[in-house]
């Protein structure tokens, strides 16, 4: 599978929202970083975003993107599914993916003490996730559940039409 990656972009929240803040932009490796930071607050939140979605891989390959975010999350090379389980648990860090019609992110959540370690599980998880085939196959039955359980509940076949409707 080949794709080409128009955008990623790491954004870093350390403690944004008050007036003390300062927002710096800057280049790693070629990917921009915007960081907005706030030394009062302890959290921080780092977030990946991929330019992606249906434009590039087409109604063919729709879901994609959310089994391998999701499937990344259970394991990377470095960092086995248990030990990365441990390292999340013991510093109440938490690892979130989306995928919208159009991009999809993978963001970590962590206090500030923490992101040194919680941030090398965040990378890995980027750039070297172990993807098992059978985690990637338990994730793709549930995601294809969840797909078949939207049309029980009203609001989500609702906005799931609509969406059908703004991305046909």
């Amino acid at each position: 599978m080949k794709r080409a990656i128009l955008l990623a972009t790491i954004l870093v929240l350390a403690g944004a929202g008050t007036a003390q803040s300062a927002t710096q932009e800057f280049d790693v490796a070629g990917i921009p970083v915007i960081l907005k930071s706030n030394a009062e607050i302890p959290v921080v939140t780092a977030t990946f975003v991929l330019d992606g979605g249906l434009p590039y891989y087409g109604i063919d390959q729709a879901g994609l993107e959310p089994v391998l975010l999701m499937s990344a999350k259970k394991g990377t090379k470095k960092y086995p599914k248990d030990q990365m389980q441990a390292i999340l648990a013991r510093t109440g860090a938490r690892l979130d993916n989306a995928s919208l019609p159009d991009m999809s992110y993978l963001s970590l959540t962590c206090l500030r003490r923490d992101l040194d370690e919680t941030w090398d599980v965040f990378a890995s998880v980027i750039t070297r996730p172990e993807l098992d085939p059978d985690e990637v196959a338990l994730v793709r039955e549930r995601q294809i559940n969840n797909v078949r359980q939207q049309k029980d509940d009203p609001d989500s076949y609702l906005s799931r039409l609509a969406d059908e409707l703004h991305f046909a």
